[in-house]
């Protein structure tokens, strides 16, 4: 409580009037991110009075709080999230269910970039990223503007689709980043329920009769894009289990991997080190979610890299 009140104050001019709607809000035990609502708010940088949506409301003074020397000029314009990152001026429509703070701000994914150790410039040296549970598209604009040649970005829900669609034409990376409405499992068609609003830890809700999505595997990405010395990011809240289905020769088309886990790792590692990866992976982390098809989760993060870009390096170094 006393946290969320500093952090709140750090934020916002107005921070009584921005606790007592949150107060009240939780109190009445409202469902959903309120997008509908737009709560006033003058933040101490600027002391402009605006009107945002909770997501924003709650991301801003969030994003306030974490230090890194690669982000500046963090403000609000038109109910988005503006700031520059490595001197290149981003916007985002963060929406419900959205984590850029994670991607920017904490650069979770930076495990897939190059590093040159004389300038320390971290690059993706025009690699092809496949990036699977794309959300609101954070994630392939952080790796399109870090030099990947191309993302491949696929994201089911309708929602989070629509708001990445905007964020990545809002941005002038059409070109670098496929957006695709699709999940990722075996290859397969699948109804989804349009009517539910996501937050970023939301399973996938299956609808029989609801409008018809596609879910793909890695060896049709493989193929479709013919793709050869890729990177991947998974964070796609449980779906990532279905790399275990995928063949040793389809993993192998990948050099390097991020994914997130959701119910421990151990299925994925032992697939993974079977195929020819050095693996390593966080603790996993309890925790419990309501909006999960299962609740208790076990979750952190999964580093692999194939080793024959490892034994390649090596051979180079001596």
């Amino acid at each position: 409580m006393i946290e969320a009140l500093k952090k709140y104050r750090r934020a916002y001019k107005n921070w009584p009037q921005v606790l007592l709607y949150l107060f009240r809000r939780r109190f009445s035990k409202i469902d959903g991110c309120g997008e509908t609502d737009l709560i006033p708010i003058v933040t101490r940088d600027d002391g402009k009075c605006t009107k945002v949506g909770l997501p924003l409301l709650r991301g801003y003074a969030f994003a306030k709080q974490i230090k890194n020397s690669r982000i500046s000029d963090l403000h609000i314009v038109d109910n988005l999230l503006c700031f520059n990152y490595k001197s290149i001026s981003l916007k985002l429509d963060i929406g419900c269910g959205a984590d850029p703070y994670a991607v920017f701000f904490f650069e979770e994914y930076s495990f897939l970039m190059d590093t040159n150790e004389t300038n320390k410039v971290h690059s993706l040296k025009e690699k092809v990223v496949v990036d699977i549970g794309g959300n609101i598209g954070d994630s392939g604009i952080y790796f399109a503007i870090n030099g990947a040649k191309k993302v491949i970005s696929l994201e089911p829900y309708p929602y989070l689709f629509d708001i990445a669609t905007k964020n990545i034409i809002k941005n002038d990376l059409v070109h670098q980043v496929e957006l695709v409405n699709a999940g990722y499992g075996r290859d397969d068609t699948i109804g989804i329920d349009v009517s539910f609003v996501p937050d970023n830890s939301s399973s996938l809700k299956i609808n029989p009769n609801g409008p018809k999505i596609n879910t793909v595997s890695l060896k049709t990405l493989v193929k479709r894009y013919h793709l050869e010395d890729a990177l991947l990011k998974m964070d796609c809240e449980g779906c990532e289990y279905n790399i275990v289905n995928e063949s040793i020769d389809i993993l192998r088309k990948f050099n390097k991997m991020i994914i997130e886990y959701h119910y421990g790792p151990d299925r994925i590692v032992m697939k993974l080190k079977e195929s020819g990866f050095d693996v390593e992976f966080t603790k996993p982390k309890k925790i419990y979610n309501e909006h999960a098809t299962n609740k208790t989760m076990f979750i952190g993060l999964i580093y692999a890299t194939r080793k024959q870009l490892i034994s390649k390096d090596l051979e180079i170094k001596g």
